[in-house]
This record gives structure tokens, sequence and C-alpha cells, in this order.
């Protein structure tokens, strides 16, 4: 099952899911679960739609709601704001089908074309990694502790384990938290080759405000 949540943001949505539909034979056959934070739903033609109210309960509320209503064994998330590159889901899965001991594996975030601002943030690392965690891996699957929802994938089994997202991060980090956990319980890995281009953040203000928060 592949994993959208989203808020506000409509129009990247609807992108995101035509690009995981678009990027392989994996995600075209898959599961999709889309989990919208609105008062005005409207479905999404072949996805499987739950829309929460608007209450602010936050990312990890979203996330677990949406394992809740996935029927997959293995859990593939991407932001609304990402596009998937083509191979992606297929690239996700390799290690799991390699390594049957593999609990989580962690994609390459990359932006597309953008200002200095945002090619910086990329190669420093952000978001999920950015240049950074691909210039490390050269090409191979590598053994990490991150898992970023913006892209990665994870057992359920291992979620379940770990006792879900935790709630109580509502302004983010909650993907981190989980990664910690599922990390301590087994093996996870990064692979440079599930990519996803990352909306960029290329202004100071938008890039000092995601710190911000993410540090609250």
């Amino acid at each position: 099952s592949i994993i959208i949540c989203s808020k506000d943001r409509r129009r990247d949505l609807e992108q995101a899911v035509l690009t995981v539909r678009k990027s392989g034979p994996a995600c075209a056959a898959a599961e999709i679960v889309v989990v919208e934070e609105t008062d005005r739903p409207e479905p999404i033609a072949d996805v499987k739609y739950v829309a929460i109210p608007r209450h602010h309960r936050g990312f990890g509320y979203a996330r677990n709601t949406a394992v809740q209503a996935a029927t997959g064994a293995i859990l593939l998330f991407i932001d609304d704001d990402c596009e998937a590159n083509e191979g992606w889901g297929e690239a996700l899965l390799a290690p799991f089908e390699e390594n049957p001991d593999v609990l989580g594996v962690a994609g390459a975030v990359a932006v597309h074309e953008c200002g200095l601002i945002g090619y910086a943030e990329n190669i420093l690392g952000f978001p999920g990694g950015g240049l950074r965690y691909a210039h490390q891996a050269q090409g191979h699957t590598v053994p990490t502790e991150h898992l970023s929802t913006c892209n990665c994938a994870c057992r359920r089994s291992a979620l379940q384990l770990a006792g879900g997202f935790p709630e109580e991060a509502r302004a983010g980090s909650e993907d981190s938290l989980i990664a910690e956990r599922v990390a301590r319980l087994g093996r996870c890995c990064y692979t440079p080759h599930a990519v996803v281009y990352h909306r960029t953040r290329d202004r100071l203000s938008t890039v000092a405000s995601w710190f911000m928060r993410r540090g609250y």
C-alpha cells in the first residue's frame, strides 16, 4: 500500500498521486491510501480516500489513520508535495525482497530546478537526507537509521511493534521518532535508486521556519 497524507494542498496531492501511478508497474497496481484533512472531502478516482476533520491533530494522527486504512504488509510513504520518479516503487521494494530481515527502506530525495538556497538545502541534506545521503551511498544500498515519510517504506508489523507514529509530535518529526524505534527493532537501509522530487524551500525565511518547527 502507498500512503499519502495531505492538508491544504489539493493540487499537489493530485499531482503526487498521478506521478506515483505512472512511476512503474508496482505502483500502477498498488493500493493508494490518501488521508486528507479537510472540511470539503473530494474523493480521488482509483484511490482509497479517507477524509478527516480539520481538528489539527497533527501528522502522526493522519499517518496512523492511513496505516489503519491500508491493507498492505509493506507500506510505502510519499509526501503530497513530492513527485515519484520512474521505478520508485520497485526500487523501494527491492531490499525487502532481497532480505526478509529488512524492516524499513529510505529512498533518495532530490529537487527540481530551483535557486541557490534550494540547492544548498538539498546538498546539506534536507529534506530526507538530500544529496548528502545519496553521495555517501555511492550507488549502493547501505544501512541507515533514518526514514523520512517523504520517501520511505516500512513493514506494517514493524510499525505496529514500534507503537505507531507518535501523535504528540503534532508539529512534525513523527517520522524521525518512529524511525528510531523501528531501527532498534532490526535492519533498515537506504537506497539511492528510489528517487522522489520534493518541492523546494527556496527562501531563507521558509527554511528557517521549517527548522524551527522541526526543532519544536
